[in-house]
């Protein structure tokens, strides 16, 4: 679970990190080809492998904003900022409700209790370890009527994926120089428009690495394999 701009797309970053991974665990797998490093088995996104189950479409024009992790600790604004810039949003487009989907670190009492004074829902989905994480996920994502984050991530394309619109709203600073691959460049809009000028179902059947899904055997044989080498 999870991705960020790799090799493919810039030097160095997640190259590094994956040079490094490489060296130790062989094989390896990634989602697509951007965020891949050498070496890696294309498999697909876990979130393409659920169990198929009909949408039954947003209960209400509700906005789910999925901050990225440790927002919380940021410096610039931190959870209360980037929820007003969430509200903002929210009264420009005229959704009806706000649910914000916190990282299951960033759940603690303190900041339930912040996001329920403003008035806002909170959700948490677990850990990403757990088996029904992306389950859970895919059925709050479904609840609404669109979604948002602060950085291009894996829930931007679970909700277009899912057709549902998706915005980026955030600071948009970059912090780190070089700039870090996921906590700068992904919350770039600079560099998001000219990377990714439009975001949409097909962008995320491609990020997600819908062309290298395979059948439940090929997959088994892809996963397991290394067993018996």
């Amino acid at each position: 679970h999870g991705w960020a701009p790799g090799s493919k797309i810039l030097d160095g970053g997640m190259a590094v990190v994956g040079d490094q991974l490489t060296a130790d665990v062989r094989p390896h797998f990634a989602w697509s080809e951007t965020s891949a490093t050498d070496g890696a088995i294309l498999i697909g996104a876990p979130y393409l492998y659920l169990p198929p189950v009909p949408d039954p479409g947003p209960g209400e024009n509700a906005l789910l904003a999925v901050p990225g992790h440790g927002i919380v600790r940021n410096p610039i604004g931190g959870l209360s900022g980037y929820i007003a810039k969430v509200s903002q949003l929210a009264k420009l487009i005229r959704y009806d409700s706000v649910t914000v989907l916190l990282y299951h670190q960033d759940a603690t009492k303190q900041n339930r209790h912040l996001l329920k004074e403003l008035g806002i829902r909170v959700e948490c989905c677990g850990t990403p370890f757990d088996v029904s994480y992306l389950r859970r996920l895919r059925n709050l994502i479904r609840q609404h009527a669109a979604v948002t984050s602060d950085r291009l991530c894996t829930a931007a394309f679970y909700g277009l994926y899912e057709r549902r619109p998706f915005s980026l709203v955030g600071t948009g600073e970059v912090r780190s120089t070089p700039p870090d691959t996921y906590e700068d460049l992904v919350t770039d809009t600079d560099w998001i428009v000219s990377n990714y000028p439009k975001l949409d179902q097909e962008l995320a059947k491609r990020e997600l690495g819908l062309r290298h899904m395979l059948t439940p055997s090929k997959l088994r044989e892809k996963l397991y394999a290394w067993i018996y080498a």
